[in-house]
């Protein structure tokens, strides 16, 4: 059980949350074992169950395990008192009458305690588990969109319309109403949009930045229109510090899946007409008529250094720190742009092995990278955002793939 206990603290390092639930329901089985001890139910105690069968119990011996279990809960309350003493209001129910019964803040006053709370909470995890947090430096989020509809529903296109042109949705996991296209239904085969469920997803990873304290300064986008999705739904928790989005077409995958495909991006205009939080006077790295024909005919090798080149030009306007850049791209590029900065540059997959980077670097997934000042390198943040979880499904990436040479 000690063991146990130990594994989550390390796994979710400093979430004071989740932190403070594992202490509270330690120290709970403690006084539970101090209690089915005294009244002599071992069911729980594989020693001494099988001691019972072979010979007499004493109380003497039942005593001393009592006062030792006493001794253990005491000593995990004191050590973790300025975590257990933090009250943070997570009952929705006890809201002021007729006021909001959603999660989170209601209120500007309530957000302010709700944050200064956080931040009391995360000083005192840290000082619990004997931690210095060190001066941070740039930090980068590579979020790959969520859930795209053609994956979902290989034939939409054809089923979702109406001999007039009309969109009707035949599933709960479709989008209610579409983007409207220039050239209609056509533009959505190499540029489908995301799935509810999909932008769901990025509505959480947006969710669980903001409970992590994690702000992010500048947001960076694939002109992709699921990418652009996925950002507008990571920052729909952000409702007052939100950052503009801005449209880099240098970030979108590998051009070698569309030598033969005419693609039709949204154009930034576009993107505004239709409410996303896109930066009209943003000047991107490589403009879209570039990426068409310049990299038409990419090999693997030059889309992974296309990726870097972007992602070293972007990092070049942001250089003070502390600073939370996200990225809202594809899964080829999270490996693209991670191995970039850890300075990885073999083992670049081939074909076959790059059409299964999807598979390590599921929907929704994140890699988060930190700068570390003194030298320049980046090295990877675990349990940086997070994880999101649903029966077999997960957004955690392949570590073993990520970590390789």
């Amino acid at each position: 059980m000690f063991n146990e206990v130990n594994l989550q603290l390390q796994r979710i390092e400093h979430n004071q949350i989740r932190t403070r639930s594992v202490i509270s329901q330690f120290a709970s089985k403690l006084a539970l074992f101090k209690r089915n001890f005294g009244r002599k139910e071992f069911y729980q105690f594989q020693s001494f169950a099988a001691l019972r069968k072979s010979e007499e119990v004493h109380d003497d011996g039942i005593q001393v395990y009592c006062d030792h279990l006493v001794m253990l809960k005491k000593g995990m309350q004191e050590r973790f008192q300025d975590i257990l003493t933090i009250v943070l209001d997570m009952d929705v129910a006890k809201k002021a009458e007729g006021a909001s019964k959603a999660a989170g803040p209601i209120n500007e006053a309530e957000q302010k305690r709700q944050a200064e709370l956080m931040k009391q909470a995360s000083i005192a995890v840290q000082s619990a588990l004997g931690e210095q947090a060190s001066a941070a430096g740039r930090r980068v989020f590579f979020a790959r969109h969520g859930e795209r509809m053609d994956r979902v529903f290989p034939a939409w296109t054809r089923l979702s319309y109406t001999e007039s042109g009309n969109y009707k949705p035949y599933d709960m996991n479709m989008p209610i109403s579409m983007v409207p296209r220039l050239n209609g239904v056509n533009d959505f085969y190499d540029d489908p949009p995301i799935t509810e469920l999909g932008y769901f997803v990025s509505q959480l990873i947006g969710r669980g930045a903001k409970l992590n304290c994690i702000n992010f300064d500048t947001v960076y986008c694939s002109p992709a229109l699921r990418c652009a999705q996925s950002a507008h739904g990571m920052l729909k928790a952000f409702t007052k510090t939100k950052p503009k989005i801005c449209i880099e077409p240098g970030l979108f995958e590998y051009m070698g899946w569309y030598k033969e495909e005419n693609l039709n991006f949204l154009s930034t205009l576009e993107m505004v007409v239709q409410g996303y939080e896109v930066d009209p006077d943003y000047f991107p790295v490589i403009s879209c008529e570039d990426l068409k024909t310049k990299y038409k005919n990419e090999t693997i090798e030059e889309y992974y250094k296309r990726t870097g080149d972007v992602i070293g030009s972007i990092l070049s306007r942001h250089t003070k720190s502390p600073c939370n850049i996200l990225f809202v791209v594809h899964a080829p590029t999270l490996d693209a742009g991670s191995r970039f900065l850890t300075k990885k540059t073999a083992n670049v997959p081939d074909e076959n092995n790059l059409k299964q980077v999807g598979v390590h670097y599921p929907f929704g997934s994140v890699v988060a990278l930190e700068e570390n000042k003194s030298d320049n390198t980046w090295k990877l943040m675990h349990c940086a955002l997070p994880s999101i979880s649903f029966l077999d499904c997960t957004n955690r990436i392949d570590f073993k793939f990520f970590n390789r040479p």
